[in-house]
């Protein structure tokens, strides 16, 4: 019946039908039915697209395709067939089946994404329709301070002195610890939970000891990034009163999707000196930093003094 396909919009079709309940095929004898007649209405087949993705909400900036981005809730849009299920996939997993308005759009809101590479596609639940072609983009968290917020880190006992504020021109983690009593600093700065996929991961951070004081007798901070994971590596680096930013920077491997708790820690309990500013803080997927393979990194070597034991707070 392909000449049904040809029939326009606003057409009409009517329906005969007739049966001779004898079983003898005449005319003559045969018993009709009431004519039927319809009124076509043609809906244009659209395959499925996806024609935008902006980061937060609908009225967000659009993340352009292949880009990265902070945004753990982005608002996708598109076209299709108007009234059709279509399957939105995530690396070629489905993630939810919808319908397209009765306009031909579409829309939909996806939180909590996972850190790392995504690539969403579209296509009719059916599987009737092409797969549309990707729009792809990489997830990285950053932590930059500048909009004063923590952005989900909290505060432990090792930012008892600190506080975001503005010092000598930047607004950055700035914590001082000149003060008395004398001891007391050590122990976790920030920790944050993050679900992560299965994967290899780069934790960072750019800090440095604070540059004000001449005195000589001043302590270092002894910063570390470490995790909440079995045997969690950990890297422990010396602050240098020099005023200099150092760059930190921990991979770890998550074997399943779980909950993983990051820790910034300061092994440092004296509060003689042990002043320090972080600047940011950064988690990607991967084996490179936040801000891509080519940054050259300014690392100091490890510590391997003795550390003082730390009881970090434990995810509940």
């Amino acid at each position: 019946l392909d000449w049904l396909k040809d029939l326009k919009d606003g057409s009409e079709l009517k329906v005969t039908f007739k049966v001779n309940f004898d079983g003898v095929a005449n005319a003559a004898t045969s018993v009709g039915f009431p004519v039927r007649r319809y009124s076509v209405r043609t809906v244009e087949q659209v395959d499925p697209t996806i024609i935008s993705v902006k980061g937060h909400s609908a009225s967000g900036p659009e993340i352009p395709d292949g880009a990265t981005t902070t945004a753990t809730t982005l608002m996708l849009t598109g076209k299709g067939t108007a009234n059709q299920a279509i399957t939105l996939r995530d690396n070629g997993i489905a993630i939810v089946t919808f319908d397209v308005n009765p306009q031909g759009d579409w829309s939909r809101t996806l939180t909590e994404q996972d850190i790392g590479d995504h690539r969403y596609t579209v296509r009719s639940a059916d599987g009737s329709t092409p797969e549309s072609s990707a729009r792809t983009l990489t997830l990285s968290h950053m932590t930059d301070f500048q909009d004063s917020t923590y952005n989900g880190w909290d505060l432990y006992t090792g930012a008892r002195s600190g506080s975001i504020r503005v010092h000598a021109g930047e607004r950055a983690f700035f914590n001082f610890t000149d003060v008395a009593p004398s001891t007391g600093y050590s122990g976790a700065i920030f920790y944050q939970d993050f679900v992560l996929a299965p994967g290899t991961y780069t934790f960072t951070m750019k800090a440095c000891h604070i540059r004000e004081f001449p005195n000589t007798n001043l302590v270092n901070p002894i910063l570390a990034l470490t995790t909440s994971l079995p045997n969690s590596p950990q890297v422990v680096r010396e602050l240098p009163k020099d005023g200099t930013k150092y760059d930190f920077s921990l991979t770890f491997t998550v074997a399943a999707r779980q909950s993983v708790r990051l820790y910034i820690v300061n092994h440092q309990d004296n509060g003689i000196g042990n002043d320090f500013g972080i600047f940011t803080i950064g988690l990607s997927k991967g084996s490179t930093n936040v801000n891509g393979a080519m940054e050259t990194l300014n690392e100091l070597p490890p510590y391997t003094g003795a550390l003082q034991t730390i009881v970090l707070p434990q995810p509940s």
